[in-house]
Protein backbone atom coordinates (compact mmCIF):
# COMPACT_ATOMS: atom_id res chain seq x y z
CA UNK A 1 0.00 0.00 0.00
CA UNK A 2 1.64 3.83 -0.55
CA UNK A 3 2.58 5.76 2.02
CA UNK A 4 0.06 8.50 2.99
CA UNK A 5 0.40 11.45 0.66
CA UNK A 6 1.16 9.72 -2.36
CA UNK A 7 0.27 11.23 -5.49
CA UNK A 8 -0.08 10.03 -9.23
CA UNK A 9 0.21 13.04 -11.25
CA UNK A 10 -1.97 12.87 -15.11
CA UNK A 11 -1.45 14.66 -17.86
CA UNK A 12 -2.77 14.94 -21.47
CA UNK A 13 0.60 12.83 -22.05
CA UNK A 14 -0.06 10.06 -19.67
CA UNK A 15 1.42 8.92 -16.45
CA UNK A 16 3.90 10.69 -14.45
CA UNK A 17 6.22 9.25 -10.99
CA UNK A 18 4.57 9.41 -8.12
CA UNK A 19 5.24 12.57 -6.16
CA UNK A 20 4.83 13.40 -2.88
CA UNK A 21 4.36 16.90 -2.00
CA UNK A 22 4.42 18.45 1.67
CA UNK A 23 0.68 20.29 1.82
CA UNK A 24 2.15 23.76 2.30
CA UNK A 25 4.19 23.34 -1.12
CA UNK A 26 0.97 22.85 -2.90
CA UNK A 27 -0.19 24.84 -5.65
CA UNK A 28 -3.69 26.35 -6.31
CA UNK A 29 -6.24 24.69 -8.75
CA UNK A 30 -5.43 25.77 -12.37
CA UNK A 31 -7.35 23.68 -14.46
CA UNK A 32 -10.66 25.69 -15.31
CA UNK A 33 -13.45 23.66 -17.24
CA UNK A 34 -14.20 26.29 -20.10
CA UNK A 35 -17.90 26.46 -19.11
CA UNK A 36 -20.24 25.05 -16.80
CA UNK A 37 -22.94 22.94 -16.46
CA UNK A 38 -26.25 24.40 -15.16
CA UNK A 39 -28.05 22.63 -12.18
CA UNK A 40 -32.01 23.18 -12.84
CA UNK A 41 -32.65 22.47 -9.13
CA UNK A 42 -30.98 24.72 -7.78
CA UNK A 43 -30.85 27.55 -10.73
CA UNK A 44 -27.44 27.75 -10.70
CA UNK A 45 -24.34 27.18 -13.09
CA UNK A 46 -21.44 24.72 -11.49
CA UNK A 47 -17.63 25.11 -12.94
CA UNK A 48 -15.09 23.04 -11.81
CA UNK A 49 -11.13 23.46 -11.25
CA UNK A 50 -8.29 21.00 -10.43
CA UNK A 51 -5.12 20.59 -10.59
CA UNK A 52 -5.64 17.30 -11.81
CA UNK A 53 -3.18 15.30 -9.43
CA UNK A 54 -4.49 11.98 -8.02
CA UNK A 55 -3.72 11.25 -4.46
CA UNK A 56 -4.56 8.25 -2.30
CA UNK A 57 -5.37 8.96 1.59
CA UNK A 58 -4.75 5.49 2.34
CA UNK A 59 -8.55 4.47 1.58
CA UNK A 60 -9.01 6.38 -1.46
CA UNK A 61 -7.86 7.28 -4.96
CA UNK A 62 -9.03 10.74 -5.68
CA UNK A 63 -8.53 14.33 -7.17
CA UNK A 64 -9.24 17.47 -5.53
CA UNK A 65 -11.65 20.06 -7.21
CA UNK A 66 -12.46 23.93 -6.12
CA UNK A 67 -15.94 23.76 -7.28
CA UNK A 68 -18.26 27.09 -8.08
CA UNK A 69 -21.53 27.99 -8.19
CA UNK A 70 -22.57 31.35 -10.63
CA UNK A 71 -18.50 32.19 -9.97
CA UNK A 72 -19.08 32.22 -6.32
CA UNK A 73 -16.22 29.94 -4.59
CA UNK A 74 -18.94 26.99 -2.33
CA UNK A 75 -16.72 23.53 -2.22
CA UNK A 76 -12.40 24.28 -1.74
CA UNK A 77 -10.42 20.93 -2.03
CA UNK A 78 -13.61 19.02 -2.69
CA UNK A 79 -11.99 15.42 -2.96
CA UNK A 80 -14.10 13.51 -5.68
CA UNK A 81 -13.25 10.08 -5.60
CA UNK A 82 -11.74 8.25 -8.82
CA UNK A 83 -14.10 5.32 -10.01
CA UNK A 84 -13.28 1.83 -9.26
CA UNK A 85 -13.10 1.25 -13.40
CA UNK A 86 -10.41 4.01 -13.39
CA UNK A 87 -8.60 2.70 -10.04
CA UNK A 88 -8.31 -1.06 -12.09
CA UNK A 89 -6.65 0.86 -14.71
CA UNK A 90 -4.10 2.82 -13.12
CA UNK A 91 -3.30 -0.52 -11.15
CA UNK A 92 -2.48 -2.56 -13.87
CA UNK A 93 -0.60 0.72 -15.59
CA UNK A 94 1.51 0.46 -12.33
CA UNK A 95 2.19 -3.22 -12.33
CA UNK A 96 3.72 -3.37 -15.56
CA UNK A 97 6.52 -1.31 -14.27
Amino acid sequence: MPPDGFRLALGYHGLRPPQSVPPTQEKPMTTTAPEGHLIPGIGVIETVESDNVLRWDGTNLYVEQDVFHNGQLVHRRYRKRVTKSVAQAIAAILAQH
